[in-house]
Protein backbone atom coordinates (compact mmCIF):
# COMPACT_ATOMS: atom_id res chain seq x y z
CA UNK A 1 0.00 0.00 0.00
CA UNK A 2 1.36 3.43 -0.99
CA UNK A 3 1.75 5.42 2.23
CA UNK A 4 2.00 8.65 0.24
CA UNK A 5 -1.71 8.39 -0.61
CA UNK A 6 -2.84 8.07 2.98
CA UNK A 7 -4.65 11.25 4.05
CA UNK A 8 -3.35 12.84 7.23
CA UNK A 9 -5.58 12.44 10.27
CA UNK A 10 -7.80 15.31 11.39
CA UNK A 11 -5.94 17.85 13.47
CA UNK A 12 -8.10 17.88 16.57
CA UNK A 13 -6.05 20.52 18.43
CA UNK A 14 -6.51 22.97 15.54
CA UNK A 15 -10.24 22.32 15.43
CA UNK A 16 -10.49 22.92 19.16
CA UNK A 17 -8.53 26.15 18.76
CA UNK A 18 -10.91 27.42 16.08
CA UNK A 19 -13.91 26.47 18.22
CA UNK A 20 -12.39 28.20 21.24
CA UNK A 21 -11.73 31.35 19.23
CA UNK A 22 -15.28 31.35 17.91
CA UNK A 23 -16.68 30.95 21.42
CA UNK A 24 -14.41 33.71 22.68
CA UNK A 25 -15.59 36.04 19.90
CA UNK A 26 -19.23 35.30 20.67
CA UNK A 27 -18.66 35.81 24.39
CA UNK A 28 -16.76 39.08 23.78
CA UNK A 29 -19.45 40.47 21.48
CA UNK A 30 -22.20 39.47 23.92
CA UNK A 31 -20.32 41.10 26.78
CA UNK A 32 -19.82 44.26 24.73
CA UNK A 33 -23.53 44.47 23.91
CA UNK A 34 -24.44 43.98 27.57
CA UNK A 35 -22.04 46.73 28.67
CA UNK A 36 -23.40 49.11 25.97
CA UNK A 37 -26.95 48.32 27.04
CA UNK A 38 -26.22 48.98 30.71
CA UNK A 39 -24.39 52.26 30.06
CA UNK A 40 -26.85 53.79 27.60
CA UNK A 41 -29.81 52.97 29.85
CA UNK A 42 -28.13 54.14 33.07
CA UNK A 43 -28.84 57.40 34.93
CA UNK A 44 -27.44 60.57 33.28
CA UNK A 45 -24.56 61.00 35.74
CA UNK A 46 -23.25 57.52 34.88
CA UNK A 47 -23.56 58.24 31.16
CA UNK A 48 -21.61 61.48 31.63
CA UNK A 49 -18.87 59.61 33.52
CA UNK A 50 -18.73 56.88 30.86
CA UNK A 51 -18.56 59.52 28.12
CA UNK A 52 -15.65 61.25 29.84
CA UNK A 53 -13.77 57.94 30.16
CA UNK A 54 -14.49 56.46 26.71
CA UNK A 55 -15.02 59.54 24.53
CA UNK A 56 -18.35 58.08 23.37
CA UNK A 57 -21.66 59.98 23.46
CA UNK A 58 -23.78 57.56 25.50
CA UNK A 59 -27.42 58.49 24.92
CA UNK A 60 -27.01 62.22 25.57
CA UNK A 61 -27.75 65.29 23.48
CA UNK A 62 -28.28 69.03 23.89
CA UNK A 63 -31.29 71.30 23.56
CA UNK A 64 -29.86 72.61 20.28
CA UNK A 65 -30.35 69.20 18.67
CA UNK A 66 -33.65 68.23 20.28
CA UNK A 67 -35.27 71.58 19.45
CA UNK A 68 -33.85 71.59 15.95
CA UNK A 69 -35.03 68.03 15.27
CA UNK A 70 -38.56 69.00 16.28
CA UNK A 71 -38.55 72.14 14.15
CA UNK A 72 -37.39 70.35 11.00
CA UNK A 73 -40.61 68.34 10.82
CA UNK A 74 -42.74 71.44 11.23
CA UNK A 75 -41.16 72.93 8.09
CA UNK A 76 -42.18 70.10 5.77
CA UNK A 77 -44.77 72.14 3.90
CA UNK A 78 -42.88 75.44 4.03
CA UNK A 79 -40.64 76.98 1.41
CA UNK A 80 -37.41 78.50 2.75
CA UNK A 81 -35.45 81.28 1.16
CA UNK A 82 -32.19 80.24 2.79
CA UNK A 83 -30.88 77.16 4.59
CA UNK A 84 -27.73 77.67 6.66
CA UNK A 85 -25.48 74.66 7.19
CA UNK A 86 -22.09 74.04 8.74
CA UNK A 87 -20.40 73.75 12.12
CA UNK A 88 -21.10 75.59 15.38
CA UNK A 89 -19.90 78.74 13.61
CA UNK A 90 -23.07 78.50 11.51
CA UNK A 91 -25.61 78.04 14.29
CA UNK A 92 -23.89 80.58 16.55
CA UNK A 93 -23.65 83.26 13.85
CA UNK A 94 -26.72 83.24 11.61
CA UNK A 95 -29.60 84.56 13.71
CA UNK A 96 -32.81 83.49 11.98
CA UNK A 97 -34.82 86.13 13.83
CA UNK A 98 -32.66 88.82 12.25
CA UNK A 99 -33.34 87.41 8.79
CA UNK A 100 -37.07 87.17 9.52
CA UNK A 101 -37.00 90.87 10.41
CA UNK A 102 -35.61 91.78 6.98
CA UNK A 103 -38.00 89.54 5.06
CA UNK A 104 -35.78 86.49 4.55
CA UNK A 105 -37.31 83.11 5.50
CA UNK A 106 -34.40 81.11 6.90
CA UNK A 107 -33.57 78.01 8.94
CA UNK A 108 -30.22 77.20 10.57
CA UNK A 109 -29.30 73.50 10.32
CA UNK A 110 -25.76 73.96 11.64
CA UNK A 111 -24.47 71.42 14.20
CA UNK A 112 -21.38 71.12 16.40
CA UNK A 113 -18.12 70.07 14.70
CA UNK A 114 -20.04 69.41 11.48
CA UNK A 115 -17.75 68.54 8.58
CA UNK A 116 -18.66 68.23 4.88
CA UNK A 117 -19.00 64.44 5.38
CA UNK A 118 -21.70 65.13 7.97
CA UNK A 119 -23.25 68.02 6.01
CA UNK A 120 -24.03 65.96 2.94
CA UNK A 121 -25.62 63.24 5.09
CA UNK A 122 -27.72 65.82 6.92
CA UNK A 123 -28.70 67.45 3.62
CA UNK A 124 -29.88 64.06 2.34
CA UNK A 125 -31.68 63.13 5.55
CA UNK A 126 -33.63 66.39 5.77
CA UNK A 127 -34.38 66.85 2.05
CA UNK A 128 -37.97 65.65 2.53
CA UNK A 129 -38.61 68.42 5.06
CA UNK A 130 -36.32 71.33 4.18
CA UNK A 131 -36.57 72.91 0.75
CA UNK A 132 -34.69 76.14 0.12
CA UNK A 133 -33.73 78.15 -2.94
CA UNK A 134 -30.32 78.96 -1.48
CA UNK A 135 -27.95 77.04 0.81
CA UNK A 136 -25.24 78.97 2.62
CA UNK A 137 -22.55 76.56 3.75
CA UNK A 138 -20.24 77.78 6.50
CA UNK A 139 -16.79 76.25 5.91
CA UNK A 140 -14.64 76.81 8.98
CA UNK A 141 -11.22 75.76 7.57
CA UNK A 142 -10.43 73.48 10.49
CA UNK A 143 -13.24 71.07 9.50
CA UNK A 144 -11.08 69.96 6.57
CA UNK A 145 -8.61 68.48 9.05
CA UNK A 146 -11.28 66.65 11.08
CA UNK A 147 -12.70 63.12 10.74
CA UNK A 148 -16.41 63.81 11.37
CA UNK A 149 -16.57 61.43 14.36
CA UNK A 150 -17.72 64.00 16.92
CA UNK A 151 -20.45 65.33 14.64
CA UNK A 152 -21.61 61.79 13.79
CA UNK A 153 -22.09 60.98 17.47
CA UNK A 154 -23.89 64.27 18.08
CA UNK A 155 -26.26 63.70 15.16
CA UNK A 156 -26.83 60.05 16.04
CA UNK A 157 -28.09 61.04 19.48
CA UNK A 158 -29.72 64.37 18.69
CA UNK A 159 -31.07 64.09 15.13
CA UNK A 160 -31.11 60.35 14.62
CA UNK A 161 -34.09 60.25 12.25
CA UNK A 162 -32.36 62.62 9.80
CA UNK A 163 -29.08 60.69 9.62
CA UNK A 164 -29.04 58.11 6.79
CA UNK A 165 -26.68 55.12 6.50
CA UNK A 166 -25.93 55.14 10.21
CA UNK A 167 -24.40 51.66 10.49
CA UNK A 168 -22.38 52.03 7.30
CA UNK A 169 -21.00 55.40 8.39
CA UNK A 170 -20.12 54.08 11.86
CA UNK A 171 -17.76 51.55 10.25
CA UNK A 172 -16.51 53.76 7.40
CA UNK A 173 -15.28 56.39 9.86
CA UNK A 174 -12.96 53.70 11.26
CA UNK A 175 -13.23 54.76 14.87
CA UNK A 176 -14.27 52.57 17.81
CA UNK A 177 -16.28 55.49 19.25
CA UNK A 178 -18.67 55.62 16.30
CA UNK A 179 -19.29 51.87 16.48
CA UNK A 180 -19.89 51.96 20.23
CA UNK A 181 -22.13 55.02 19.88
CA UNK A 182 -24.15 53.30 17.17
CA UNK A 183 -24.56 50.15 19.27
CA UNK A 184 -25.61 52.24 22.25
CA UNK A 185 -28.19 54.15 20.23
CA UNK A 186 -29.71 50.91 18.92
CA UNK A 187 -29.84 49.39 22.41
CA UNK A 188 -31.31 52.45 24.14
CA UNK A 189 -34.76 51.88 25.62
CA UNK A 190 -35.69 55.55 25.55
CA UNK A 191 -34.77 58.87 23.97
CA UNK A 192 -31.39 60.50 24.72
CA UNK A 193 -31.09 62.64 27.86
CA UNK A 194 -31.15 66.35 26.98
CA UNK A 195 -28.50 68.51 28.67
CA UNK A 196 -28.64 72.30 28.80
CA UNK A 197 -25.94 74.95 28.87
CA UNK A 198 -26.73 77.98 31.01
CA UNK A 199 -25.10 80.46 28.63
CA UNK A 200 -26.77 79.11 25.47
CA UNK A 201 -30.26 80.20 24.42
CA UNK A 202 -31.92 78.33 21.56
CA UNK A 203 -33.78 80.66 19.21
CA UNK A 204 -36.59 79.39 16.98
CA UNK A 205 -35.14 78.75 13.57
CA UNK A 206 -31.96 76.99 14.74
CA UNK A 207 -29.80 79.87 16.00
CA UNK A 208 -28.09 79.55 19.40
CA UNK A 209 -27.45 82.82 21.20
CA UNK A 210 -24.60 83.36 23.67
CA UNK A 211 -24.09 86.72 25.41
CA UNK A 212 -20.83 85.90 27.20
CA UNK A 213 -17.65 87.86 26.63
CA UNK A 214 -14.68 85.50 26.57
CA UNK A 215 -11.16 86.10 27.78
CA UNK A 216 -9.14 85.30 24.69
CA UNK A 217 -5.66 85.93 26.11
CA UNK A 218 -3.20 84.18 23.84
CA UNK A 219 -5.36 82.81 21.06
CA UNK A 220 -5.73 79.09 21.66
CA UNK A 221 -7.01 78.23 18.20
CA UNK A 222 -4.84 75.63 16.45
CA UNK A 223 -5.38 74.20 12.97
CA UNK A 224 -3.64 70.84 12.37
CA UNK A 225 -1.40 70.55 9.34
CA UNK A 226 -2.74 67.18 8.15
CA UNK A 227 -5.66 67.62 5.76
CA UNK A 228 -8.44 65.03 5.46
CA UNK A 229 -8.89 64.75 1.71
CA UNK A 230 -12.20 62.95 2.22
CA UNK A 231 -13.66 66.22 3.48
CA UNK A 232 -12.82 68.05 0.25
CA UNK A 233 -14.30 65.16 -1.73
CA UNK A 234 -17.49 65.28 0.34
CA UNK A 235 -17.75 69.05 -0.08
CA UNK A 236 -17.39 68.77 -3.85
CA UNK A 237 -20.04 66.05 -3.85
CA UNK A 238 -22.39 68.26 -1.85
CA UNK A 239 -21.91 71.12 -4.30
CA UNK A 240 -22.75 68.79 -7.20
CA UNK A 241 -25.87 67.49 -5.44
CA UNK A 242 -27.15 71.03 -4.86
CA UNK A 243 -26.39 72.04 -8.45
CA UNK A 244 -28.34 69.02 -9.71
CA UNK A 245 -31.26 70.19 -7.59
CA UNK A 246 -30.82 73.70 -9.04
CA UNK A 247 -30.21 75.13 -5.57
CA UNK A 248 -27.88 78.11 -5.32
CA UNK A 249 -25.00 77.56 -2.91
CA UNK A 250 -22.68 80.11 -1.32
CA UNK A 251 -19.65 79.08 0.76
CA UNK A 252 -18.61 81.41 3.56
CA UNK A 253 -16.14 81.70 6.43
CA UNK A 254 -17.45 83.81 9.31
CA UNK A 255 -15.31 86.16 11.45
CA UNK A 256 -12.90 84.68 13.99
CA UNK A 257 -10.34 86.40 16.25
CA UNK A 258 -6.88 87.27 14.96
CA UNK A 259 -4.72 84.18 14.58
CA UNK A 260 -1.17 83.49 15.68
CA UNK A 261 1.39 83.66 12.83
CA UNK A 262 1.81 79.86 12.86
CA UNK A 263 -1.92 79.17 12.72
CA UNK A 264 -2.42 81.88 10.07
CA UNK A 265 -0.10 80.01 7.69
CA UNK A 266 -2.22 76.85 7.83
CA UNK A 267 -5.44 78.88 7.74
CA UNK A 268 -4.32 80.58 4.51
CA UNK A 269 -3.37 77.24 2.90
CA UNK A 270 -6.79 75.75 3.62
CA UNK A 271 -8.66 78.89 2.60
CA UNK A 272 -6.81 78.91 -0.71
CA UNK A 273 -7.87 75.30 -1.35
CA UNK A 274 -11.47 76.07 -0.44
CA UNK A 275 -11.46 79.04 -2.82
CA UNK A 276 -10.03 76.90 -5.63
CA UNK A 277 -12.60 74.16 -5.06
CA UNK A 278 -15.40 76.73 -5.25
CA UNK A 279 -13.90 78.28 -8.39
CA UNK A 280 -13.79 74.90 -10.14
CA UNK A 281 -17.45 74.25 -9.28
CA UNK A 282 -18.56 77.83 -10.07
CA UNK A 283 -19.69 78.47 -6.49
CA UNK A 284 -19.56 81.87 -4.82
CA UNK A 285 -17.15 82.02 -1.88
CA UNK A 286 -16.30 84.72 0.61
CA UNK A 287 -14.00 84.75 3.64
CA UNK A 288 -15.34 87.54 5.84
CA UNK A 289 -12.06 87.73 7.73
CA UNK A 290 -10.74 89.55 4.66
CA UNK A 291 -13.24 92.34 5.30
CA UNK A 292 -13.85 92.67 9.05
CA UNK A 293 -11.78 92.39 12.21
CA UNK A 294 -13.68 92.47 15.48
CA UNK A 295 -12.38 93.18 19.02
CA UNK A 296 -12.15 90.52 21.72
CA UNK A 297 -15.42 91.57 23.35
CA UNK A 298 -17.27 90.42 20.22
CA UNK A 299 -16.33 86.78 20.92
CA UNK A 300 -17.24 84.42 23.72
CA UNK A 301 -14.32 82.01 23.16
CA UNK A 302 -11.32 81.51 20.87
CA UNK A 303 -13.33 81.40 17.64
CA UNK A 304 -17.08 82.01 18.09
CA UNK A 305 -18.94 85.31 17.94
CA UNK A 306 -21.11 86.25 20.91
CA UNK A 307 -24.44 87.99 20.38
CA UNK A 308 -22.81 91.43 20.30
CA UNK A 309 -20.58 90.23 17.48
CA UNK A 310 -23.52 88.63 15.68
CA UNK A 311 -25.46 91.91 15.78
CA UNK A 312 -22.48 93.76 14.33
CA UNK A 313 -21.81 91.19 11.63
CA UNK A 314 -25.20 90.25 10.15
CA UNK A 315 -26.05 93.61 8.55
CA UNK A 316 -22.62 93.57 6.88
CA UNK A 317 -23.14 89.95 5.83
CA UNK A 318 -26.53 90.77 4.32
CA UNK A 319 -25.09 93.70 2.39
CA UNK A 320 -22.33 91.49 0.98
CA UNK A 321 -24.90 88.92 -0.13
CA UNK A 322 -26.80 91.70 -1.86
CA UNK A 323 -23.62 92.86 -3.57
CA UNK A 324 -23.01 89.29 -4.77
CA UNK A 325 -26.61 89.09 -6.03
CA UNK A 326 -27.47 86.12 -3.84
CA UNK A 327 -31.17 85.30 -3.64
CA UNK A 328 -33.10 86.53 -1.70
CA UNK A 329 -30.81 89.06 -0.06
CA UNK A 330 -31.13 91.41 -3.01
CA UNK A 331 -34.63 92.14 -1.68
CA UNK A 332 -33.81 92.17 2.04
CA UNK A 333 -35.30 95.16 3.86
CA UNK A 334 -32.69 96.65 6.20
CA UNK A 335 -30.61 99.73 6.75
CA UNK A 336 -27.12 99.47 5.31
CA UNK A 337 -24.32 99.36 7.91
Amino acid sequence: MDSSKIEPPLKAPQIRLIADLALFAIFSLSSLLVVCFLIVNSPPFIRRLASAVTGVRWGMTTANYSNKATEVKSLQNDSLDVLFMGSSHAYRTFDTQFFDSVGVRAFNLGTSAETPINSIQLLTGTSHYLKARTVILELYPRVFTMDGVEAYMNLLNGMNEYLPDQAKTAFLLRDRRTILCYLGRRLALGEPYVTRTKTDVYVKGGFVRNDMIGKLGNNRLVIPEKVNEAQFEACSQMIEVLQQRKVEMVAVIVPIPALSPETKVQYDKLTKRIAEMCRIHHVKFIDFNQFVSYPAEYFYDADHLNYTGVQAFLPFFTQKMRDMNVHPFSHAMFEEP
